[in-house]
């Protein structure tokens, strides 16, 4: 039977949505499509107003009656309402001119004593900031009434929404995220917050802030998640190679908006998006991903994961497959011809045939799969068990660096760690080739009689090629001690 290579599998493209359905439709500015009620509208019983405030907001009360009522100005804010941002100013002026509004607002804000007086000028200010098209105006009423602790329960969504629009279009990510949280948090639902929210930390800069942000604020509010809000997240993470937050959001698009595209997205991308990481940022996000969730899944991923960071071959790739099969993560097809492939049958048909086993009762593979390693592993049994505990061999390999290494791969593959460990280490000792290769078996050796200080020390010893794959098994030595130290 012919054997795909690691190298040649074709990989599933990855195009995940670009765009943003962000709906920040307010053409005229931030909140020109939300005017803000008058003061006398809001809820309260008897305000509390200053005698001096309420002396100075009358005249700011009575000029934006008169823009309202009088036709001459009503015209020139509808005028505002439809003209680009340089020619706004002019046409407020006018209306300045005949009401004196500006200096009264002025006025009126600086005798700001009581809360209520400071809610009641902040809804004046903003209304004047909706009608001169002034959006400075519209941010300092918004905030004043926020401010002021008197704004009704349902409106604080909303007036934090439309802060954190403004900021949002002024460039000022940073400064609009903390809104569209408090907004978020206050009911509002309107115009895909999560989406915006998370657009602003990418827009920022901040790909784990967005991340985070699609995670946390889709956990706590579901209602709010949409497939465009993972996609976009997850075309911002993986464009970053950042493999933690693309098996989260993978995971997230599968189990959430289940389609065929998904589903090729979560058995291709978080290998694809490990690609361009250095050895340590892979390892450093995969023992973050499995200190927190060390499933059959999330070792699948960061198997795999290696093996494509470091363009392993099949015969480089065996000890990641190793790991596979002891964490019950050996489940795929290509994985199992991967591993009969670079392991040989023929010189390993003990381990050969358990994987076969295993694969064929877990329904994984058929016979069809791997019918000609099981020819060979069967053809070839007991050869191992007969080579390993053959007397001369033993005496050979002291001064043999081939059969020490052949010793020590059989013995490892037999499940005898104490006679691996012997024996990698005499490779280790003399210089023996493939010395990465040693060192990553010697650690498992080691680690497979309690001695995972040991093991680490061996796999700290790898620098090259396989580092990668040393970070991995060093991984799983943290949790197994751990795992052990937790039953003791």
């Amino acid at each position: 039977m012919t054997f795909t290579s690691i190298a040649a599998r074709k990989r599933a493209t990855f195009r995940p949505a670009t765009h943003l359905a962000l709906a920040l439709a307010l053409a005229t500015g931030a909140f020109a499509a939300s005017a803000v009620a008058a003061p006398a509208a809001y809820a309260q019983d008897k305000p509390k107003y200053s005698k001096k405030f309420k002396k100075v907001a009358s005249p700011v009360a009575a000029a934006l009656t008169k823009i309202q009522s009088d036709a001459e100005l009503d015209a020139i804010v509808k005028q505002i309402a439809a003209a680009d941002a340089a020619a706004k100013p002019a046409l407020a002026a006018q209306i300045d001119s005949k009401t004196g509004i500006v200096d009264a607002i002025a006025k009126m804000n600086a005798a700001i004593d009581t809360s209520d007086d400071r809610y009641t000028a902040g809804q004046y200010t903003v209304n004047w900031g909706i009608m001169s098209g002034d959006t400075s105006y519209q941010e300092k009423g918004l905030t004043m009434s926020l401010e002021s602790g008197k704004t009704p329960a349902e409106k604080v969504g909303q007036y934090n929404w439309l802060l954190g629009v403004g900021a949002y279009q002024n460039g000022e990510y940073a400064k609009s995220q903390p809104f569209f949280r408090t907004a978020i948090e206050n009911g509002w639902t309107n115009s895909n917050p999560l989406n915006v929210l998370a657009d602003s930390y990418f827009k920022a800069g901040d790909v784990a802030g967005g991340v985070r942000a699609t995670l946390e604020i889709g956990a706590a509010y579901p209602a709010l998640l949409n497939e465009d809000a993972v996609r976009g997240s997850l075309k911002s993470a993986y464009d970053e190679n950042r493999f933690y937050d693309v098996i989260k959001l993978v995971t997230l698009l599968k189990d959430r908006f289940p389609s065929e595209d998904a589903t090729s997205y979560y058995n291709n991308v978080p290998r694809q998006a490990a690609g361009d990481m250095t050895a340590e940022g892979l390892n450093a996000d995969i023992a973050r991903l499995l200190a927190e969730d060390d499933s059959p899944a999330n070792w699948s991923f960061a198997a795999n994961a290696i093996v494509e960071n470091g363009n392993y071959t099949e015969s480089e790739s065996v000890d990641a497959m190793r790991l596979l099969k002891r964490t019950k993560a050996l489940r795929r097809p290509s994985e199992y011809r991967d591993y009969l492939q670079g392991l040989n049958p023929t010189l390993y048909p003990t381990e050969a045939q358990a994987v076969i086993n295993e694969g064929i009762a877990g329904g994984f593979v058929t016979n069809d799969d791997i019918g000609e390693a099981a020819s060979q592993a069967r053809s070839n049994a007991g050869s191992d068990t007969e080579y390993l505990n053959d007397a001369a061999n033993r005496r050979r390999a002291s001064g043999n660096a081939k059969v020490a290494i052949s010793l020590a791969n059989t013995a490892l593959s037999l499940g005898d760690a104490a006679t691996a460990q012997e024996m990698f280490e005499v490779v280790v000792r003399n210089g023996g080739t493939d010395i990465e290769t040693s060192l990553i078996r010697l650690g498992i050796a080691r680690m497979d009689q309690g001695n995972f200080d040991g093991a680490r020390e061996a796999f700290g010893q790898v620098t090259g090629k396989l580092k990668g794959l040393a970070g991995l098994w060093t991984t799983y030595a943290n949790l197994q001690e751990g795992s052990s130290e937790a039953t003791m």
